[in-house]
């Protein structure tokens, strides 16, 4: 026999809003490595010059240095945003 699940959707914006922030106060800790295929790149918390919020490096090695500062929300969007410069960069030539 199926089982079926049953989920109640937000009627209004303050409703949706209200159950976002009671699902995220479970923290996911910030990763110190992430993977673009067979490719490994480190991610740094550091600090950086003041109108900047992260950057990737390809050399060395590559890497995603994202700002230190940054609240959460914000350093996981600048690590995602850096996340994509790096696969635009590691895989342009490709065809």
């Amino acid at each position: 026999m199926a089982t079926r699940f049953h989920r109640e959707y937000p009627k209004t914006t303050s409703e949706a809003k209200t159950s976002l922030l009671s699902q995220s106060d479970a923290s996911v800790d910030f990763p110190t490595e992430l993977y673009v295929g067979g490719l490994r790149i480190a991610v740094e918390r550091a600090r950086m010059a003041q109108d900047e919020f992260g950057e990737f490096k390809y050399y060395p090695t590559p890497k995603i240095v994202v700002d230190e500062l940054l609240d959460d929300p914000a350093a996981w969007m600048t690590m995602l945003h850096e996340l994509l410069h790096a696969v635009s960069e590691l895989y342009r030539d490709w065809e």
